[in-house]
This record gives structure tokens, C-alpha cells and sequence, in this order.
């Protein structure tokens, strides 16, 4: 009997080791429970969207996945701007050709490659601002927060930077400056979230 004990450990062993693997592991506590940035980059042209330049936006989440979710729209509405700066730099009979050719550019987020990381600090931040590198339309700006820095930081960049127009060229024409300024705010603006600025 005493010879069988092994056996029968190494049997139990074995079967305890099966069970272990079958078990459903526990939830990752890495970036999915994080506050998250991600970045999104989209190159032209596609179908329904003659852009030729890069797009790019980011978007601030409560986790990666609404990260992610945040950027795909920030992505279509950075791409909306950058075809109306592109169409307000072109005459008339090209403006109308190119926004034709344009029409789906908010749509172009399915090609878009996305790259996330986790900000655990954006939890406790108290301060946002919206930076832009050479900002010549001054829109950087930054703001105290009363909610979350994922909720209240992109309801702001949303307001600092506008909506790009459903009739850019109608009876309240965009202006070429106004354009640009929208564009690059959408593209280039980073939204940094920690204590206050100095």
C-alpha cells in the first residue's frame, strides 16, 4: 500500500492540476480597468473619402474599450474637419468636385490602426488642458474638473474645438482660417489630466 501512495499522489496531483486549468482565470486587472488613452491614425484615400493626408485623434476612456470607442468618433469627427480645411483651401468648381468626392470621410474609422495605453493617474486628476503644439489659432486652453477627466476632459475638447458644420459652404460660409484652426485642434490638440498646471 505504502509502494501505491505515490501513484495515486501523482494521480491526484495531476487531476487537481486539470481542474486548475479548466477553471475560468480571473479577470486581468491591467488596462482594461484603467483609465486609458488611445491614439487613432488613418490614412487616405478610401472609397467615398478622397482625403490624401493622415488623420489622427485621441480620446481619453474609463477603460481601453471606451477608449477605443471615444477615439473611432473623435477620429470621424477630426476627419469631417480635415475635409472641410481641405475643401475651404480649394475655388469653387474644385470645392464642389472635392466634397463630392469626400462625402463618407466620416466614416473612416474602420481603417483607422489604434494604439492604447493605460493612464491610472486621469482617477485622481483635479486639472485638464488642451495643448497644441504650435497653436497659432489659440485653442489651448486648460480647465478644473468637476467629473471625471475621460467624461468632463472630452466634453471640453468637444467645445474648445467645435463641430465641424453639416453645410460648411452654405449660407454661412466657413472661412479658410476657421477651418484650419478646427482641423488641427481635432488632429494635434493632446488632452494632458493631472494636478494643477504650473
Amino acid at each position: 500500500m505504502a509502494a501505491d501512495r505515490p501513484l495515486w499522489l501523482r494521480r491526484v496531483a495531476l487531476l487537481v492540476a486539470a481542474a486548475l486549468v479548466a477553471l475560468p482565470s480571473p479577470p486581468s486587472l491591467g488596462s482594461d480597468r484603467e483609465p486609458n488613452r488611445c491614439v487613432a491614425r488613418w490614412q487616405g484615400p478610401a472609397e467615398g473619402c478622397s482625403l490624401l493626408d493622415p488623420v489622427t485623434a485621441e480620446a481619453l476612456g474609463a477603460s481601453e474599450a471606451a477608449a477605443r470607442r471615444q477615439v473611432l468618433r473623435n477620429l470621424a469627427t477630426a476627419a469631417e474637419a480635415a475635409r472641410v480645411r481641405k475643401a475651404a483651401s480649394l475655388p469653387a468648381g474644385a470645392r464642389s468636385l472635392f466634397l463630392d468626392a469626400s462625402q463618407a470621410c466620416g466614416e473612416v474609422a474602420e481603417g483607422a490602426v489604434i494604439t492604447c495605453f493605460p493612464e491610472p493617474h486621469l482617477r485622481s486628476a483635479r486639472y485638464c488642458w488642451l495643448e497644441i503644439e504650435l497653436d497659432l489659432c489659440g485653442k489651448s486652453q486648460g480647465f478644473f474638473l468637476a467629473s471625471k477627466a475621460w467624461v468632463q476632459g472630452e466634453q471640453t475638447r468637444r467645445e474648445i474645438c467645435g463641430e465641424p458644420s453639416d453645410d460648411p459652404f452654405g449660407d454661412d460660409p466657413v472661412d479658410e482660417r476657421s477651418a484650419v484652426c478646427q482641423a488641427s485642434c481635432w488632429q494635434e490638440g493632446k488632452l494632458s489630466c493631472g494636478a494643477a498646471k504650473r
